[in-house]
């Protein structure tokens, strides 16, 4: 999992990464600031609107207020944590300086109330 694949390693030095957490999950929170992650909680619908985030597990870099890239941690559906490109995709995104010069679909769950509206206009996954 993306979380297992963070807590396995250590934050970037050069960069200031920081992870969110939609909801609470204090296991999460406690073991990530442990390894020195920045933190921020809040819920699915104020990072849908804050980032434009559809769907989580999502990896958004950023880069002079710029975002860089916005898309999936791996090419597979259900990576294990070695298959999770993380610090490839940032490395290769901060060195090209483009906007979406990377592609990674995202496979996960959708998070922010109008794209659960879209997906499931009748309410039969989402209540």
């Amino acid at each position: 999992s993306v979380f297992q694949k963070l807590i396995s390693r250590e934050p970037r030095e050069s960069e200031n990464e920081k992870v969110f957490i939609m909801g609470k999950n204090l296991d999460w929170e406690a073991k990530l600031k442990a390894k020195k992650y920045h933190i921020e909680t809040n819920d699915m619908d104020y990072f849908a609107k804050k980032y434009d985030v559809k769907a989580v597990p999502q990896l958004i870099i950023i880069n002079d207020d710029k975002i860089l890239y916005a898309g999936g941690y791996s090419s597979i559906r259900s990576p294990s944590s070695r298959e999770i490109e993380d610090e490839k995709i940032i490395s290769e995104s901060l060195k090209l300086k483009k906007e979406n010069s990377i592609e990674r679909p995202i496979f996960g769950c959708v998070t922010g109330r109008a794209e659960r509206k879209l997906i499931d206009p009748f309410h039969l996954k989402y209540k």
